[in-house]
């Protein structure tokens, strides 16, 4: 959601951009680029200013301004839809390692173009066609393990999976005993707050495919545009 907010405020800003600039091509300016935009917060405004007597519309200099407002916005969107993926934490599912509300970065480039390997213990971001929304877990169990659970602990191919970083929660408080083979190209995922997870233990299929994934986590800002700012001064954003 945070993705499309930051579109609509780009898109708002490059239409104010496209009227200054027109405003300055046909009127003339003092300033260039962005300076009118920038210097009105700091001078202050003269009656008869907006009296401007129009002249020969300044065609190289529009296409000057158009380009350079498009070349950062087209690397910001390159950036943002194909290189960081970004989405807004809404369950506890992964609590303490992600919180609700945070806004959260993932880079997209590591496994599908990088080639990098999924590997246990990766938080990854994958769209779940069940939920149909993006989801984040915690990567255990990758092509040809066996898993079993057993008393609220993980074995990973016969040994124990130390999980006292990220599993802060009671792991007994909901008992999952099973043996799970994992097939290939195919990955279990738990959320690290395993007493309120909905994961690949109650999933009808509890595996998600190599190409569901969109990216691993990089990091998270403890702040969100639709929760911190929006929805509080009232901007529906669902």
């Amino acid at each position: 959601m945070d993705r499309v907010i930051v579109f609509c405020i780009l898109l708002l800003f490059f239409v104010y951009y496209i009227i200054v600039s027109i405003r300055r091509a046909k009127y003339g300016g003092k300033s260039d680029r962005l300076n009118p935009i920038l210097g009105s917060l700091n001078e202050p405004t003269k009656r008869g200013d907006n009296l401007k007597i129009p002249k020969s519309f300044n065609t190289k200099g529009f296409v000057c301004d158009i380009l350079e407002l498009l070349v950062p916005v087209a690397v910001a969107f390159i950036i943002v839809t194909k290189i960081i993926g970004i989405s807004t934490i809404q369950s506890g599912s992964m609590e303490p390692t992600l919180n609700v509300g945070s806004t959260v970065f993932y880079n997209r480039l590591c496994y599908k173009m990088a080639g990098q390997e999924v590997r246990r213990g990766d938080i990854v971001c994958f769209y779940d066609p069940a939920e149909k929304k993006y989801l984040s877990k915690r990567v255990i169990g990758i092509p040809g393990d066996r898993l079993v659970f057993y008393q609220g602990n993980v074995y990973i191919n016969g040994d124990l999976l130390d999980e006292s970083d990220y599993v802060k929660y009671n792991k007994n408080a909901n008992l999952y005993n099973a043996i799970i083979d994992v097939p290939p190209k195919s990955y279990f995922v738990l959320g690290d707050n395993r007493d309120n997870s909905y994961d690949s233990r109650y999933w009808n299929n509890p595996f998600i495919d190599k190409e569901q994934i969109e990216g691993r986590f990089m990091g998270q800002l403890d702040f969100s545009l639709q929760y911190d700012v929006f929805e509080r001064i009232g901007i529906p954003t669902n």
